[in-house]
């Protein structure tokens, strides 16, 4: 008889942080294989204070309890590793699998390169979710018979199409009009996510149309930022500032649930992500799972999932080699074309309701955690 393939995931759980909810939801998939046995092992938190009171995942209580009784151990067969900052040392006489995922390009002064012979020379392997994040390793020095491609997912008990009484139900329930168009964005201020773009366009689209309402998942609890500062900052930088468009952007200030998150989906007519870098971006991919029309940046990240008449791409300008405020490397970024943006914001409908036989877009972690047992050597 086979014994099950003793996989130690090294990792952050817990908390709603990208890494710790696509560590989870493998977590949960792996944890279905009767040919694995799985162990998990905490690595410390990016920031000292994250943690589960104040950016919780936001799981389902019983998959979280699954998550959290998983304990480290001393023996294991292969290792994968998802956290920051990225460890690459290799691990004698075990597979090593990390995941790496970048926006402009690896950061040289915390990502330990020069490991990067020895790792791959032991059988070690670098995930990464996206073309785009293929490449920008690659042009920092990684080999690509070193990188496998492991997209993201969404689960379909988590992130599904809604039906209609429930989304004017919801809709109801946060104030907002039948007639108004709802356009959303959970991301962060980061210049990288364009949530400035995204600004600056709704206030010029809202002066024609009165219809349209925005919506911002405020970030505060995982980065200490304030995005309420940040839109009036903004709309006063490019003289675009006043109480009507205030009025019209609502921002949600508290920790949702993955449910609360589904509902922000669901509730939408659009979700907005003019980004001009991304490493994969999970809430478009969300998004279009609960049947959301998604505009986003073309030439990018998403391009290996956007596809269909839910989707509206914004075309924009690709720099190379371009050094961020003068500080920060970038090996590349995309500058979404504002004026086509503020144009495809100002044909925004309200969306089609599906119909009950739409209601079970399925989709799940399964292969993604294939991929990586492949490439750790567990048996097909």
């Amino acid at each position: 008889m086979t014994h099950p393939f003793k996989l130690q995931v090294e990792g952050w759980r817990g908390i709603s942080h990208s890494y710790a909810l696509v560590n989870q939801f493998q977590l949960l998939e792996w944890a279905k294989s009767p040919h694995i046995q799985l162990s998990h092992l905490d690595k410390p938190f990016f920031f000292d204070n994250w943690g589960k009171t104040r950016n919780p995942a936001g799981l389902f209580e019983q998959d979280q309890a699954l998550i959290d009784k998983l304990a480290p151990s001393d023996e294991f067969d292969g290792v994968f590793r998802i956290y920051s900052p990225f460890n690459l040392d290799p691990f004698p006489g075990k597979r090593v699998g990390v995941f790496m995922v970048t926006e402009f390009g690896l950061d040289v002064t915390t990502t330990p390169l020069q490991n990067i012979p020895q790792f791959v020379g032991e059988g070690g392997f670098i995930a990464t979710p996206s073309r785009w994040s293929f490449e920008r390793l690659v042009a920092n020095g990684i080999p690509e018979a070193a990188i496998q491609i492991v997209p993201h997912s969404v689960d379909s008990r988590y992130f599904a199409p809604a039906s209609a009484p429930t989304i004017q139900q919801q809709r109801q329930a946060l104030g907002f009009q039948p007639h108004e168009v709802l356009l959303l964005n959970v991301g962060t201020q980061h210049w990288a996510k364009g949530m400035d773009l995204l600004l600056r366009a709704f206030a010029m689209a809202r002066k024609v149309r009165k219809d349209l309402r925005l919506v911002l998942k405020d970030q505060r609890n995982t980065y200490s930022t304030n995005t309420e500062e940040f839109v009036v900052q903004t709309l006063k930088e490019h003289d675009l500032l006043s109480d009507e468009v205030i009025q019209a952007i609502t921002m949600i200030p508290v920790n949702l649930s993955l449910s609360e998150l589904n509902a922000l989906y669901n509730m939408a007519d659009a979700y907005v992500s003019p980004y001009r870098a991304e490493g994969y971006n999970l809430p478009v991919r969300e998004a279009l799972a609960c049947l959301t029309p998604v505009i986003a940046t073309r030439g990018g990240a998403t391009d290996d999932f956007l596809a269909g008449p839910l989707v509206t791409q914004i075309g924009g300008v690709r720099h190379e080699n371009h050094p961020l405020k003068q500080e920060i490397p970038v090996n590349a970024f995309i500058e979404p074309d504002l004026a086509e943006l503020t144009a495809r914001l100002l044909l925004s409908q309200r969306k089609p309701i599906p119909p009950e036989s739409a209601l079970s877009v399925q989709s799940d972690w399964s292969v993604a955690t294939a991929a990586i047992n492949q490439r750790l050597g567990l048996p097909a």
